[in-house]
C-alpha cells in the first residue's frame, strides 16, 4: 500500500463530501481511498475534539472538524489498515 497519498491534491484520496454524523456514538463515518480501492473509516467525537483545537460540539463542529482536518484524519486511517488494524481512530491516535 502506498501510503504517500496525502498531499494536497492528491487524486487518489479526497475529502468526503458525504461524511455522516452518527450522534448514538458522537462519530464521524468516511470513505477514503487507498491505491484506487475505496474504504470505510470512522473517528470519534473525543479524537474530532483535539484536532478541532477544544470541543467541536455535536453535529456541525464534529463534521466541520472532519472536513479541516480529513488530509490527517485519511492518513491515520490508511496507516492502521496497513498494519491490518480497523481505521477506526480514536483520541489515542490523534
Amino acid at each position: 500500500m502506498k501510503l504517500g497519498l496525502y498531499k494536497k491534491g492528491a487524486e487518489m484520496d479526497r475529502c468526503d463530501p458525504d461524511a455522516e454524523y452518527k450522534m448514538d456514538l458522537r462519530q464521524v463515518s468516511f470513505n477514503f481511498w487507498v491505491e484506487d480501492g475505496r474504504y470505510s473509516g470512522t473517528i470519534s467525537g473525543d479524537a474530532l475534539d483535539r484536532l478541532a483545537g477544544g470541543d467541536a460540539g455535536l453535529r456541525a463542529g464534529c463534521l466541520d472538524s472532519y472536513k479541516k482536518n480529513w488530509e490527517q484524519i485519511h492518513g491515520i486511517a490508511s496507516l492502521k489498515l496497513a498494519a491490518g488494524l480497523a481505521p477506526q481512530i480514536s483520541l489515542l491516535d490523534v
